[in-house]
């Protein structure tokens, strides 16, 4: 369960830090910018939120890859295998026009980041997990609760605004 807490902690806090930087720096999508819609193809119908600086899903994605590989290598080599998923995850959100390749880097690094202190916090002593449990469940009124709260209702408003996409692989822009 110790592992389970802090995966949900990183990717909550993952998560709403990218949504901290998309309101403080304000960067508009590719599919908001007027400027460049016309050079780039756009596959999905819904583009999301207007601002886009730093892609949530690549922080998510190698936030994950990270913690499992840094706190699991020793179990299985296998673990090294995420980082392809999180790769093609994160090659996903230029592909379907809404992040440039700049906020996709830059929530790899991010989420390798967190990975790995993560990984590194959860073989830390059981005084600082009981600290770190204690400090995000102890009430309803607290910072993670409510960070977990926008996070599921964002993963709802995801889910229902989910569209099909028909498009060739590997093509992102207009030819």
């Amino acid at each position: 369960i110790k592992y389970l807490v802090f995966i949900i902690i990183l990717i909550v806090f993952t998560d709403q830090t990218s949504n901290l930087f998309k309101d403080y720096f304000e960067r508009l999508r590719p599919c908001h910018d007027e400027t460049i819609n016309s050079q780039i193809r756009i596959v999905k119908a819904s583009c999301g939120g207007l601002y886009g600086f730093f892609s949530a899903h690549a922080a998510n994605s190698f936030a994950l890859a990270s913690f499992f590989y840094f706190s699991f290598k020793s179990f299985s080599s296998n673990f090294k295998y995420l980082f392809l998923w999180a790769i093609v995850v994160s090659y996903s959100r230029i592909y379907i026009g809404v992040h440039f390749p700049a906020d996709v880097i830059f929530g790899l690094f991010f989420g390798m980041f967190l990975g790995y202190l993560f990984s590194l916090a959860s073989f830390s002593s059981s005084r600082a997990f009981f600290l770190l449990s204690a400090a995000s469940f102890s009430s309803a009124d607290n910072f993670f609760s409510i960070f977990l709260s926008l996070s599921l209702i964002q993963s709802l408003n995801f889910l229902s605004a989910s569209s099909s996409v028909n498009a060739p692989f590997l093509t992102p822009f207009n030819k």
